[in-house]
Order: structure tokens, then sequence, then C-alpha cells
């Protein structure tokens, strides 16, 4: 489930241009359905269900081609990315990690963003 916590933190963090990030507490309904082998194409898909407000409760599943490969539940709590504290180097990390997908083949939408 790392590369989905990433790409909810991913999401979290990018959804407050980085001002916040996301801090796991829970991790529910993790299912594992098939294994991914080297050269696979994942695709990880990660939505936010309820309001506004904290926590954050996040979807994710992830998939090969057509097929389900993993899904969970993920709740954040959001922490201030301040300068010189773990939040806010977890933050520059999310910062760079974005930059870099940019320049790479992977799609990274955000519904509502640009519309």
């Amino acid at each position: 489930m790392g590369i989905v916590a990433q790409a909810s933190q991913l999401l979290i963090a990018s959804s407050h241009d980085f001002a916040q990030v996301g801090r796991l507490c829970r991790l529910s309904r993790a299912a594992f359905r098939r294994p991914v082998r080297p050269g696979d194409l994942l695709a990880i898909r990660c939505e936010r269900r309820g309001g506004d407000g904290q926590p954050w409760v996040l979807e994710a599943t992830a998939t090969v081609g057509s097929r389900r490969v993993a899904a969970a539940t993920l709740e954040y709590t959001l922490e201030p990315a301040e300068p010189g504290t773990e939040a806010g180097q977890r933050a520059e990390r999310l910062r760079a990690l974005a930059r870099e997908l940019r320049q790479a083949p992977v799609e990274i939408a955000t519904r509502g963003r640009d519309e």
C-alpha cells in the first residue's frame, strides 16, 4: 500500500498548494487481489469521500489494465507544512515528486481544478 499512500499524500498536498500535508491515521478495507509484476503499468486512483473538513477519507484503487489489483480506504488528518518541521520536509518531497511526475509519461488528474 506504500505507493497508494504516496499517491494519496500527493493528492492532499497538491490540493492545498503544499501548505498542508496528510498524516495517515487509519487504513481500512485493504485488499490485495492480484500480484503486480515488473513491466506492468500500474494505475492508481484516489478519490476523496466526504466534505471539506477533516479528516480526509480517500478510496484508493490500483489497477493493471482493466483488472483491479488492490483497494483500500485511507484516512488522513491535515498538518501545516511549516518550514523546518517534518511536515514541511514531507511537503518539499511531495512538491519535488509532483514536478518529476509532470515531466514523466504519467497522468495526474484533479477533477474540478482546471474546469
